[in-house]
C-alpha cells in the first residue's frame, strides 16, 4: 500500500477530537491510488476515509527545445562556436539526469552528459560545434531525467569548406522530414520526394483552375501544414526511440547491434575487430562517415590523446537498400581500465552535399546513430576494483499497465567508490521487460540513470529479477527485482449490467441513476451507443467520457414513452484504454459491455390525506402550520400545484383584508407509489370562521423541472377549515365576605367586564401586543388613559378592621390557552434606558406607590396560564391601618387579547368618622305590574360602615319633580325619606 494513517488506534474522549495523518508515499511517478479505510468503534459505528492521490514526478524544463549553431566554416584554426541551454529544477529536490548515448567529445560535445540539477535551480548545459569534415550534422539528444518523462534537444549545424558548401540546415527542414516519418514517408529517395512535389504543385494547378478550386486549396494547404508543424513529443515516442536506438527495425538506417562488448584486451596487441552491419532501407544512395571521439576523457593520460576504438572503413557509400559492413577494433592504452564509448555515425542522401543539388523540396537532414562500444584491460585473473553500487529502486513496482500499453520508468544506479564502476545486465530482462543502457561505466562518484520499459502481454501478474554485473563480478551481481501488473480496459456495472428504469406516464420523462466504476488504476475511455430503437425514447448523460482509475460515475438515464405498455433495450458501452502520455491517441482494443435497460409507460392520480384539513381554534395574527399528505397510488411521477378558493364570506380586519392561507411548496413532485407532505400555513387576521377548497393541478412526471411542466386544469381535492380567534377570559363568580353575590356583581360591573373581555380587542390594545416580539409603540403611559376603565368599589372598612378579601373566578372561554397578567401602575411593558428621564412624579404617582410599597392594596396571583375551559382564582386584598380613601388601577393584560384597567377603590374610616356607603353606577328596580291597588316596595339598602349613628334625610325635589311630570300620579315614592342608622 502507499498510504498509511497514523495513528491507527486510539481513544476519543466525549465531545473531543483525534487528528489522523494520512501519509501518500507512492515509489515510482504514475502510481495512481484510491483507498478506503473504515474507522470502526466498539459500538460498532463505521465511518469511510476515502484517500485518493497520484504520484507526479519533478518539474524539469529546458531552457530551449533546439540548438542551430547555423554555418560553420571549416579552417585553420578551427573554429568552435558554443551554445548554453539551461536545465531548469522547478521542484524541491535534486533531480538527477543523463544525456543518452550521448559522448562528451562527439561531433556536438557536451561538457557533462550527466549530472544532478538542484532545486529550485538551473544546471547549464554546454554544447560545441567544432565540425572537422563538410556537411549537415543532425542529432536528437534525449535527455533522461530521474521520476520523470524524458526531454529532447534538436541540435543542428552545417560545416562548409572551400571546396564543399552543403545546403545550410535548419530546423524546420527537420520538422518537415520527421512529418514525413509519421506518414510512412521516411524512406523517399530526393529523386522521389522532387517528383512527388511537383506532381502535387501541378494537381493544385489544375484544381485551382477548374470549377471547385476551393476544395483543392484546402487540401493543398493542408498537406504543406502538416509537413512544417513543429511536432510535440511525447514520452512513449521518446522512450521509443529510447530502446529501439539504432537498432530500428522501421527506421530508414539501423545497425545489426547497438552494443559491442569486446571484453577483455590489451593494450600491447590488437584484438579481434567486432563487425557491424548497416542496412539502407531507402530508396536513395547514401554516403556514412563516422564521427569518433578523439580520445577517451574518462581514461588515464594516454587514453586522451588518441582514439581507443576505430573503425573501418571510416567512410563510405551504401546502395540503395542494401547493407554495408564496418570493422570496429578496440585499441585500449592503459592497464586495468574501463572502456566504454559512444561511436557516431552520420549518414546522409550522397546529393545533399552540395546546395547545387538540393531543393526545399528534396532537403532531407543527416541520420545520426550511435553505437556503444565497451571493454577493459584487466589481466585475467587479477581482481578488478571492488564496486560500491546504490540502486535507488532495489524493487521497482510499476503501476498498472493496460495489455498492450507500454510503461516506462528511470531509476538510477549511483557509485559511491572513487574509482570508475562497469556495469552489464547478465540475466536478459523478458519480453515484457527491458532496461536500456544495458551496459556502461558508471564514473566515480557518479550517477547513471536506467529506463526501464515494462509492457504487458496479458492481464497477470508479473514478476521478474535481473542482475546487473558489476566490474566483472559474475558472483555477486546486483540484482533488481521488476514487478508489473497487466489490466484489461472493463467497467463494473451494478445489479448485473441491469437497469431498471421507474414507470413513466406517456409525454412525460423520468430520471434513473447509475453509477459505472473503473476497477484499474488506469484511465478508461467508454461510450454509449445507444440502438435506434430506443434512441427516441431512451438518452443517457455524459455519454462518453474518461473514467480515472479507481473513480466512480453517475450517469443520468431519461426515459420518455411514447405509448403505454413495457420498454427493453440492450445498450451497449464501447470500453477501451487511455494512454494519457500521448494524449489519448493510442490505439486500443475496444470492449463491448451491455447493460440492459428496462421501463414502462404509465398513466396516473393524486389523492389527498386528511380529506378536510381543521386547523381548529388558531390565534388572530399569529401563522399556524399544518402537514397536507400528497398520495399518489398510480405507477408514474406526478407533478402537482396547488392553490386555494375561499367557500364562504370570510371575516376581514379593520383594514379590509381578509385571512392569509399558503403552502410552502405549492409546486413539486410526488414519486410513483408514494406520498408528499406538504406544509400549509394559515394565518388569520380576523376572527371567525375560515372555509377554503383546496385545489390541484397535475401533470405526468419527468426530467424537467416544476417550473416548466404543462399542467392539467386543477380540480378540488380537498377542503380547510378554521376559526379566527383571541385568548379570552371572563370572570365567572365572585366572593366577598359580607355582601351577597347581586350587590357584589352589581357594585363591581363584572357583567360590563366581562362584555369588554369578550369583545375584538381594539386598534390600541392591537398596538401593544407583540405576537412577533416586536415592542409597543408607546415607550410609557400610564394604562388608564389607554385602555377602558372599570372601577372595583369595595365597601368603606373601619381602621384597623380585618382586612378585606375579594375573590375573583376567572375561566377561559376561548378555545386557545390564555396567559393573563395583572400590572401595577408603577410598571411599564417597555423597559427603559438609564438615560430616560420622565420627570418628577406626581402626587397620584406617588400615593400609588405608597399604596403598592405598603400594601394597602394588593393583588395575587399577579399572571397565570390557562388552557381551554381551566379555571384561576384572583385574590384582591385591602388593609385597613390608615384613615384614607385609596384607588389603585390594576392593568389586567391578555396576552394576545383585550387589555382593560381594574380600578380598585376602598376607603378606611376614623373611629369617629361618620360614612354612608351610597350604591354606584344607578339603581335597577325591579318590573311592576301596571294599576295595583297597592305599590310594590322595593328596599334599597344604605349600609352605615362607621363606628358611629349616621342620620340621612333624602332630598325629594328630584322625587317631587318626577311625580308632576306624571301629572301628580306617584310613579316614585319613598315612605321613609329620612332616619337614623
Amino acid at each position: 500500500r502507499t498510504v498509511s494513517l497514523a495513528p491507527v488506534s486510539g481513544v476519543i474522549p466525549p465531545g473531543g477530537a483525534e487528528t489522523v495523518t494520512a501519509i501518500f508515499r507512492p515509489d515510482v511517478r504514475g502510481t495512481q491510488t484510491r483507498e478506503i479505510y473504515d474507522v470502526v468503534t466498539t459500538g460498532g459505528n463505521r465511518i469511510a476515509i476515502e484517500c485518493a492521490g497520484e504520484a507526479i514526478g519533478p518539474i524539469v524544463e529546458l531552457s530551449a527545445r533546439s540548438v542551430d549553431f547555423g554555418d560553420v566554416p571549416i579552417e585553420e584554426p578551427r573554429r568552435t562556436v558554443t551554445r548554453v541551454v539551461q536545465l531548469q529544477n522547478r521542484s524541491n529536490s535534486h533531480v538527477p539526469f543523463q544525456l543518452h548515448a550521448v559522448e562528451e567529445n562527439g561531433a556536438f560535445a557536451v561538457g557533462c552528459t550527466a549530472g544532478v540539477v538542484p532545486p529550485r535551480l538551473s544546471h547549464t548545459l554546454r554544447l560545441t560545434y567544432s565540425p572537422s569534415e563538410p556537411g549537415n550534422y543532425y542529432r536528437r539528444v534525449v535527455i533522461l531525467v530521474h521520476n520523470q518523462a524524458p526531454l529532447c534537444l534538436d541540435v543542428v549545424g552545417t560545416g562548409f569548406n572551400d571546396k564543399k558548401r552543403p545546403m545550410t540546415l535548419a530546423l524546420p527542414v527537420v520538422a518537415r522530414a520527421r512529418a514525413r516519418a509519421r506518414r510512412g514517408l521516411h524512406l523517399l529517395s530526393p529523386e522521389e520526394l522532387d517528383a512527388s512535389a511537383s506532381a502535387k504543385r501541378a494537381r493544385s494547378a489544375a484544381l485551382l483552375e477548374g470549377a471547385s478550386s476551393g476544395s483543392g486549396e484546402g487540401e493543398s494547404e493542408g498537406e504543406g501544414e502538416s509537413e512544417g508543424d513543429q511536432d510535440e513529443d511525447d514520452e512513449v515516442e521518446l522512450m521509443n526511440e529510447v530502446f529501439h536506438g539504432c537498432c530500428d527495425p522501421t527506421a530508414a538506417l539501423a545497425f545489426d547491434e547497438e552494443y559491442l562488448d569486446f571484453g577483455a584486451a590489451s593494450r600491447l596487441r590488437v584484438g579481434e575487430p567486432r563487425l557491424l552491419r548497416l542496412t539502407n532501407r531507402t530508396r536513395g544512395k547514401i554516403a556514412v562517415r563516422w564521427a569518433l571521439p578523439h580520445g577517451y576523457a574518462s581514461g588515464g593520460s594516454l587514453d586522451r590523446l588518441g582514439a581507443v576504438f576505430a573503425v573501418n572503413p571510416a567512410t563510405c557509400d551504401v546502395a540503395p537498400e542494401s547493407t554495408a559492413t564496418f570493422k570496429v577494433h578496440f585499441l585500449p592504452r592503459s592497464d586495468s581500465q574501463h572502456y566504454f564509448q559512444r561511436l557516431e555515425c552520420v549518414a546522409s542522401f550522397k546529393s545533399m552535399r552540395s546546395f547545387r543539388l538540393v531543393s526545399e523540396d528534396n532537403f532531407v537532414p543527416p541520420w545520426s546513430l550511435a553505437v556503444g562500444a565497451y571493454g577493459h584491460t584487466f589481466a585475467p585473473g587479477t581482481s578488478r576494483f571492488i564496486a560500491q553500487p546504490l540502486l535507488s529502486h532495489p524493487v521497482l513496482s510499476f503501476p498498472v499497465c493496460h495489455v498492450g500499453e507500454t510503461g516506462y520508468q528511470t531509476v538510477s544506479l549511483t557509485n559511491e567508490g572513487e574509482t570508475p564502476m562497469m556495469f552489464s545486465l547478465r540475466t536478459g530482462a523478458s519480453c515484457n521487460f527491458a532496461i536500456v543502457p544495458p551496459a556502461g561505466v558508471v564514473p566515480a562518484l557518479g550517477t547513471q540513470l536506467l529506463a526501464v520499459r515494462f509492457s504487458p502481454t496479458e492481464v497477470a501478474q508479473y514478476d521478474r529479477t535481473v542482475s546487473l554485473v558489476l566490474n566483472g563480478e559474475e558472483a555477486n551481481p546486483l540484482k533488481m527485482r521488476l514487478l508489473g501488473a497487466g489490466s484489461e480496459a472493463s467497467l463494473r456495472l451494478p445489479h448485473g449490467g441491469r437497469l431498471f428504469l421507474p414507470t413513466t406516464c406517456v409525454g412525460a420523462s423520468s430520471t434513473a441513476c447509475l453509477t459505472i466504476s473503473n476497477p484499474t488504476r488506469l484511465p478508461l475511455a467508454y461510450e454509449w451507443d445507444l440502438p435506434e430503437s430506443a434512441a427516441d425514447v431512451l438518452s443517457v448523460s455524459p455519454a462518453a467520457g474518461v473514467l480515472s482509475g479507481k473513480a466512480s460515475l453517475q450517469t443520468t438515464w431519461v426515459f420518455s414513452p411514447s405509448s403505454p405498455g413495457p420498454m427493453l433495450a440492450k445498450v451497449p458501452c464501447l470500453v477501451s484504454a487511455v494512454d494519457s502520455r500521448t494524449g489519448g491517441t493510442g490505439s486500443y482494443e475496444v470492449l463491448n459491455q451491455v447493460l440492459t435497460v428496462s421501463g414502462a409507460g404509465a398513466s396516473g392520480q393524486l389523492s389527498v390525506s386528511p380529506a378536510v384539513l381543521d386547523f381548529g381554534a388558531i390565534q388572530v395574527g399569529l401563522p399556524r402550520r399544518l402537514p397536507l399528505t400528497l398520495v399518489n397510488s398510480s405507477t408514474v411521477d406526478l407533478w402537482y400545484e396547488l392553490s386555494f378558493c375561499r367557500t364562504e364570506a370570510c371575516a376581514m380586519d379593520e383594514a379590509g383584508e381578509a385571512d392569509v392561507l399558503r403552502c410552502l411548496a405549492p409546486r413539486g413532485l410526488v414519486p410513483a407509489r408514494n406520498s408528499v407532505a406538504v406544509t400549509v400555513q394559515l394565518e388569520a387576521l380576523a376572527r371567525g370562521s375560515i372555509h377554503y377548497d383546496v385545489l390541484c393541478a397535475i401533470a405526468p412526471g419527468g426530467n424537467g423541472d416544476a417550473e416548466s411542466v404543462l399542467l392539467l386544469p386543477p380540480t378540488r381535492l380537498s377542503g380547510i377549515q378554521a376559526r379566527g380567534e383571541y385568548p379570552a377570559l371572563q370572570v365567572v363568580d365572585a366572593r366577598l365576605s359580607g355582601v351577597s353575590q347581586e350587590a357584589l356583581w352589581r357594585s363591581l360591573q363584572l357583567k360590563q367586564i366581562n362584555d369588554e373581555l369578550n369583545d375584538v380587542p381594539s386598534a390600541e390594545e392591537k398596538a401593544c401586543m407583540s405576537v412577533e416580539g416586536k415592542p409597543p409603540p408607546i415607550l410609557h403611559a400610564p394604562a388608564t388613559s389607554t385602555f377602558r376603565r372599570f372601577d372595583l368599589v369595595l365597601p368603606p372598612r373601619i381602621q384597623t378592621s380585618a382586612e378585606q378579601r375579594l375573590r375573583l373566578l376567572i375561566r377561559n372561554t376561548s378555545r386557545l390557552p390564555a396567559r393573563w397578567t395583572l400590572k401595577y401602575p408603577t410598571e411599564s411593558d417597555v423597559q427603559a434606558e438609564p438615560w430616560v428621564d420622565f420627570g418628577p412624579p406626581s402626587d397620584e404617582q406617588v400615593k400609588q406607590a405608597s399604596i403598592i410599597d405598603r400594601k394597602i392594596i394588593s393583588a395575587r396571583p399577579r399572571s397565570g396560564a390557562l388552557q381551554q375551559g381551566d379555571e384561576q382564582v384572583i385574590e384582591l386584598t385591602m388593609r385597613h391601618f390608615a384613615t384614607d380613601a385609596y384607588e389603585l388601577p390594576l392593568t389586567l393584560v391578555v396576552e394576545c387579547g383585550k387589555r382593560l384597567v381594574l380600578n380598585v377603590k376602598g376607603r378606611t374610616l376614623g373611629p369617629t368618622e361618620t360614612h354612608l356607603a351610597l350604591p354606584s353606577g344607578g339603581i335597577r328596580l325591579g318590573a311592576a305590574p301596571i294599576g295595583l291597588p297597592t305599590p310594590l316596595r322595593q328596599t334599597l339598602e344604605l349600609p352605615n360602615p362607621s363606628a358611629v349613628p349616621v342620620e340621612y334625610e333624602i332630598n325629594s325635589a328630584a322625587l317631587d319633580a318626577f311625580t308632576s311630570k306624571h301629572l301628580g300620579f306617584e310613579v316614585l315614592s319613598c315612605p321613609e325619606p329620612a332616619g337614623v342608622i
